[in-house]
């Protein structure tokens, strides 16, 4: 009878360590959810402002609770004003790994990756002779195409305005705009605008 009475002690003592346990992870997320909270608000308001601090956002990426896109298409944003596109690009793509819950938060995200993607194209130095130039940015700008009608955010046919989400068919517009001149500088052998 005492060696059941033990084990039962036993048991239950260790039942009860396992809940306290539970009890403070519950309370550590709980916390750490509430600065997220309060960091991403004070990031936001700074955004607005238009001051852009990479510190307590850069946190958020690495402390992902809750809606995972959120800190990094934040930081995203911010390299995008910073003008750090590469940069942007990169975030804007870890927001859309983490994958954002509804389909008008993910186009949101693929329209600002495609306009990040855009802007690493030194448009004002790009020479138009430079074949291989010219192709390394129709491939940057296809690769941008690809992400906006990528889940339907902008419809697939060239000259189609159908898709899901309207600022991705714009762009999706404007990029094979500029496809098709770069392809005519192209077939002009160069110098062609």
């Amino acid at each position: 009878m005492d060696s059941n009475a033990s084990l039962f002690r036993k048991i239950l003592a260790g039942l009860l360590r396992f809940l306290r346990f539970l009890v403070l992870l519950a309370a550590a997320a709980g916390i750490l959810m509430i600065a997220r909270s309060v960091i991403n608000t004070a990031v936001l308001m700074s955004y607005q402002r238009g001051h852009f601090s990479e510190i307590p956002e850069n946190l958020l990426v690495y402390l992902r609770f809750g809606d995972n896109y959120v800190a990094p298409y934040n930081m995203g944003n911010i390299e995008y004003q910073l003008g750090n596109y590469d940069k942007a690009v990169f975030y804007y793509q870890q927001a859309l790994v983490s994958k954002p819950p509804e389909r008008d938060e993910e186009c949101m995200i693929r329209v600002n990756l495609a306009y990040s993607m855009c802007h690493t194209i030194d448009w004002d130095n790009l020479d138009r002779e430079d074949k291989e130039a010219v192709q390394e940015a129709m491939e940057t700008l296809a690769t941008a195409r690809a992400f906006l009608t990528e889940h339907e955010c902008a419809s697939e046919p060239v000259g189609s305005d159908d898709g899901h989400y309207r600022d991705a068919d714009l762009l999706k517009h404007d990029i094979d705009r500029m496809l098709e001149q770069l392809s005519q500088s192209q077939s002009d052998g160069g110098g062609g605008q």
